[in-house]
């Protein structure tokens, strides 16, 4: 998978947010628990991460969301120039 792919795949999901978000109500979304991280909070949120100083980074999402964590995280990472695999890719 490469950044532009990822890039695609973010935008993606925040369409699937505002879509999803324009068509139920807050009250109804409070009921379920359903709040989602927009964008440039996943993106401030990646931009806060260290600098590992390994070679291998692994990115567990333990949320139950869209995953735009972790693809702002995967994002954040290519840009610093770390490469992708998925061989281990799991959804």
């Amino acid at each position: 998978m490469n950044q532009q792919v990822l890039f695609e795949l973010k935008n993606d999901i925040t369409c699937f947010q505002k879509d999803f978000l324009g068509n139920k109500p807050l009250k109804v979304r409070k009921t379920l628990g359903q709040f989602f991280t927009r964008s440039i909070v996943s993106d401030y949120m990646a931009s806060l991460l260290d600098d590992p100083k390994i070679r291998t980074i692994r990115i567990l999402d333990a949320g139950a969301g869209t995953g735009i964590l972790t693809a702002s995280t995967a994002l954040h990472y290519l840009n610093q120039g770390y490469k992708t695999s998925l061989s281990n890719f799991r959804t």
